[in-house]
């Protein structure tokens, strides 16, 4: 199921972006400053529609996807 960003408090949405990117860049070394890019992109992506959040019922764990997952 999607979950609107815009409906997820900032601190929680800052926190699941963190998340993401840690996942996506695992053997990436960075710093404070390279995160806060990191965080600004994904804002950039789910503003645009680029990237969405998915609540995951069997799992239930809530991540953000790339939008292509869900176009045909």
């Amino acid at each position: 199921m999607i979950v609107p960003w815009q409906e997820i408090e900032g601190e929680t949405l800052n926190n699941l972006i963190k998340e993401y990117v840690i996942s996506k860049l695992e053997d990436y070394q960075m710093d404070n400053s390279q995160m806060e890019d990191w965080i600004t992109e994904v804002k950039r992506k789910l503003e645009r529609g680029e990237a969405l959040v998915e609540w995951s019922e069997a799992n239930e764990t809530v991540t953000i996807v790339d939008a292509k997952k869900y176009s045909y």
